[in-house]
C-alpha cells in the first residue's frame, strides 16, 4: 500500500526532490522534532515541544534556514504538518524539508505538497 500511494505523491508534485522511500519509523513531525526516530501524532505534543525546547514565533519576513515551520488546519487550528526550512527561493518563498506521513522524505516549495499552505506559521528553536 505505500508504495503505491507514495508512487502517486510522486507523480503529483513532479518539482519535490524525493530523498527516501516509504518508513513507518517516524512522520513529519517525528522528522522535524525526533530526529526520525519516532513518530509524533498529537497536536497537542508539537504545541508541547514547542513551549519546551524554547521555540519562538518568527515573522514571515525573517523566516531563514533551520526554521520550522507548521501547516495549520484553518477549520481546527491543529498542527497538521511540519517541515524545515532549507532555504528562501524566489520572492521568499521557503524551501523546505518534509515527510508527507509515512511515506518519502521530499525536499519543495512550501504549498507544493498534499498539506495546506494558506496558513503556517515560523518557529526558531533559542536554546
Amino acid at each position: 500500500m505505500y508504495m503505491c500511494v507514495d508512487a502517486d505523491l510522486r507523480k503529483n508534485h513532479p518539482r519535490a526532490l524525493f530523498r527516501t522511500g516509504p518508513a513507518a519509523t517516524y512522520n513529519c513531525h517525528g522528522l522535524t522534532f525526533g530526529s526520525r526516530r519516532t513518530t509524533i501524532d498529537e497536536s497537542e505534543e508539537v504545541r508541547k515541544i514547542l513551549k519546551e525546547d524554547d521555540y519562538e514565533r518568527v515573522d514571515p519576513k525573517n523566516v531563514s534556514p533551520g526554521d520550522v515551520v507548521l501547516y495549520i488546519n484553518s477549520k481546527t487550528g491543529d498542527v497538521e504538518h511540519s517541515a524545515t526550512v532549507v532555504s528562501m527561493e524566489a520572492l521568499g518563498v521557503p524551501k523546505v524539508l518534509s515527510k508527507w506521513g509515512h511515506f518519502s522524505e521530499a525536499v519543495h516549495l512550501l504549498p507544493d505538497c498534499d498539506y495546506d499552505a494558506e496558513r503556517v506559521e515560523y518557529y526558531r528553536v533559542t536554546k
